[in-house]
């Protein structure tokens, strides 16, 4: 890649870009010719020049800034347990102290444009919920969530620093090189069982609703945000609800499995109903989401059958 490389095609630096969601990104845009694409992560990315390091150590972050003028900076990576959230110490230290050394960087450093993974964690529990819906701190996660997003909007109005936020729903289902998560459908299909907290919410069957949108759909509405020339929030999500036990049904019914099945105690972080009204990103990013759920269970079964060697 010669210095006339970098003047003509765009910057886009990709923090995280080894895991689950940086690493779809990355394999998706490789072959694009309008980007320069480089990784940031604990790892090497081969599709693309990769630096190893650190968001917590600001020089490991600054080398990449001032040997390349990033134009756009992906904020793709974080710790995503909800449930681990209460270690406070380390998620506001790799969460806030991280998301301000990479704004420092790009204040610094001239980048005017991010993109940042914010969580459907912030809402309040509701239907179709959409960018202006009540939000909620519920959890440490969620304060965390509203937080980096209210760093983002300072920022903007601090160094004139464009974002794009995604309200990101439940991401499932596998990336274009095998890597997952562990959402609760490939859970489901690895172990054989599901954990079931709580069957006593306010929903039709007493078990949690969620929206599950496949990372295939996340990275496309990633990649299409780079160049949006406005500082916006989006919903990432497929627009559909299920319930706990609705996902065991299609599990069975796509599978022809039995799963067991385990109730276990409620969480006091869990809300009842998440579901995007997904238009907003429709409309302003001409998106459209690709994989409903039973789509995510077919293909996540045919992966695992492979991994296990069903």
């Amino acid at each position: 890649m010669g210095e006339g490389d970098k003047k003509v095609k765009k910057n886009v630096l990709v923090i995280g870009g080894t895991g689950y969601i940086g690493s779809e990104v990355i394999q998706t845009l490789k072959n694009d010719k309008k980007y320069n694409i480089i990784s940031f992560s604990h790892q090497v990315n081969n599709n693309c020049l990769s630096y190893v390091g650190d968001v917590l150590i600001s020089s490991e972050l600054i080398r990449v800034y001032q040997e390349w003028n990033i134009d756009v900076t992906l904020i793709l990576y974080g710790l995503k347990s909800i449930s681990n959230s209460e270690n406070v110490s380390k998620y506001a230290n790799n969460e806030l102290v991280g998301l301000v050394n990479i704004l420092t960087a790009c204040e610094k450093y001239g980048c005017k444009k991010v993109v940042y993974l914010s969580s459907s964690s912030v809402y309040e529990s509701g239907n179709k919920l959409h960018e202006n819906s009540p939000t909620k701190i519920n959890c440490f996660y969620s304060y965390i969530k509203q937080t980096s997003e209210e760093l983002l909007k300072w920022y903007k109005k601090k160094s004139n620093i464009d974002f794009v936020i995604f309200r990101c729903f439940n991401v499932a289902g596998y990336s274009n090189i095998g890597k997952k998560t562990k959402d609760i459908i490939s859970l489901t299909l690895e172990n054989n069982y599901m954990n079931i907290f709580g069957n006593t919410f306010d929903t039709p069957d007493g078990t949690l609703i969620r929206d599950y949108i496949h990372v295939k759909d996340v990275a496309s509405a990633i990649i299409k945000a780079i160049d949006y020339p406005n500082s916006e929030i989006f919903n990432l999500g497929f627009g559909k609800g299920y319930s706990v036990y609705s996902i065991a049904r299609r599990i069975k019914k796509i599978t022809k499995r039995d799963i067991n099945i385990s109730i276990l105690k409620k969480r006091d972080f869990d809300q009842a109903c998440l579901i995007a009204d997904n238009s907003k990103t429709k409309k302003l990013l001409n998106w459209i989401p690709m994989y409903n759920l039973d789509s995510i269970i077919r293909e996540s079964y045919e992966r695992i059958k492979v991994d296990l060697m069903f």
